[in-house]
């Protein structure tokens, strides 16, 4: 059996922190909403959020992510309706959301999905997905 662990994500940094601290106050409220699981409700702002891919201070990760790590799949297809969502983002750790599904939420499957849409993103902006691309 295969032990799930609960995802939080990372200790922010300062950098991720005064990111977030730029943001507005719905963004504020969506990330909020996200952790706190209602979903429902987040999904009610999206099109409101000035910067859907903002790093949360507290864990380090954007919406994608932890969508991603709590398998939240109506989450994940409202967030795919905006068209500046970073499919390629990282989070403070460096994964992808792919990463965050295998690792955190256990699933394989949405892992999967999920870098298919990261490979499709990567071609359409012409950059690269996986391998991850080297620092420097």
């Amino acid at each position: 059996m295969v032990r799930r662990r609960h995802f939080s994500g990372s200790k922010g940094t300062r950098s991720s922190e005064s990111k977030m601290s730029n943001g507005s106050t719905i963004d504020v409220q969506f990330l909020e909403l996200i952790k706190a699981q209602r979903y429902d409700e987040a999904i009610a702002l999206i099109p409101q959020v000035q910067d859907i891919n903002a790093l949360d201070p507290s864990s380090g990760a954007t919406a994608l992510h932890m969508a991603a790590g709590r398998r939240a799949t109506r989450l994940l297809k409202a967030l795919w309706t905006r068209s500046d969502l970073n499919e390629l983002c990282q989070d403070t750790n460096g994964r992808y959301p792919s990463e965050v599904a295998w690792h955190i939420g256990g699933d394989e499957a949405l892992a999967a999905s999920l870098m298919e849409r990261e490979h499709a993103y990567a071609q359409k902006n012409n950059t690269q997905a996986w391998p991850k691309p080297t620092p420097g």
